[in-house]
């Protein structure tokens, strides 16, 4: 007992060595509160800004930057991805580090996605340029485009059908945007009821030529050109059936979905269920431990 008391009294008069003695002791409890609103501001700087298709820039547009001068290409895809194939001076970034470098901010920017969920980095281009970024594009199409339309890339290109190829849940945050178009034939309406989206096709895409005219008819009948096609494709389609259809519609984007109703509905139901989940919350545990 005389050793705990002998000890609390040095402690207690023990000075803070020279050069923080202004520096406040950190809180024995935790700030649950704060970490919350620290991570909701960080999200909504991006997760809440317009997705603004000016930004879009063609294939031949960011080569032609390329050309003329020295503009960061900023690769988003992660690392995997860039390091199979990227543009030529491409450098791997995230969203974060991207936002996080004020010195680039007279320097143009392009921004490199795969090509889906694109609307992602329009969200990224218009947060950097309200942060005061003077010239931010985004490569129109991702990967998917500047491979079908030919342009040079560093590594090893991937076979340019599995770029373009959608999961059930790529699908479903295509089905997301306002800027995609997602065009459904007549034997996949079962996919259209699931999601609840989509426009439908008055004719089947049995083939390549047919495809080709069913798809330009219905881009004749909105109002408002789409930054890209995403197509509900047969299941019979193979990965050069989707290239031909693609090159026809350049510089159009072409995604394409051919796994079926079950699959979407599969997803569907569990991004639902997590929905449920996340509004129950978590229990928030004892602070202070």
């Amino acid at each position: 007992m005389a050793l705990a008391t002998t000890l609390g009294t040095v402690f207690a008069a023990s000075k803070p060595p020279a050069g923080v003695e202004d520096f406040q002791p950190a809180a024995a409890m935790c700030r649950i509160d704060d970490l919350r609103s620290d991570a909701a501001g960080n999200a909504a700087g991006v997760a809440d800004a317009v997705a603004d298709v000016g930004c879009l820039l063609a294939p031949a547009q960011v080569a032609a930057l390329q050309e003329k001068g020295n503009p960061v290409v900023a690769d988003l895809r992660g690392a995997d991805a860039y390091a199979v194939s990227h543009l030529p001076d491409a450098i791997l970034l995230s969203p974060v580090e991207l936002r996080t470098k004020p010195y680039w901010k007279d320097r143009t920017v392009v921004l490199v996605g795969s090509g889906k969920g694109e609307r992602q980095q329009l969200q990224l281009c218009s947060a950097l340029r309200a942060g005061g970024h003077a010239n931010v594009y985004v490569l129109r199409g991702g990967m998917a485009a500047w491979g079908r339309d030919a342009r040079p890339e560093a590594g090893r290109p991937a076979d340019l059908d599995s770029r373009a190829w959608l999961t059930a849940g790529e699908l479903f945050i295509e089905t997301q945007d306002p800027a995609a178009l997602l065009l459904v034939p007549p034997s996949q309406s079962a996919v259209r009821t699931v999601l609840g989206a989509g426009q439908p096709l008055d004719d089947e895409v049995a083939d390549v030529q047919r495809a080709e005219v069913v798809v330009r008819k219905a881009l004749k009948a909105v109002r408002t050109a789409p930054a890209r096609v995403v197509l509900v494709a047969p299941r019979s389609w193979s990965g050069a059936d989707l290239d031909a259809l693609a090159r026809k519609l350049l510089p159009l984007p072409l995604l394409a979905y051919r796994d079926g109703a079950s699959a979407v509905d599969e997803f569907v139901r569990g991004h639902r269920a997590g929905l449920v989940a996340l509004a129950r919350g978590p229990k928030v545990p004892r602070c202070g431990l």
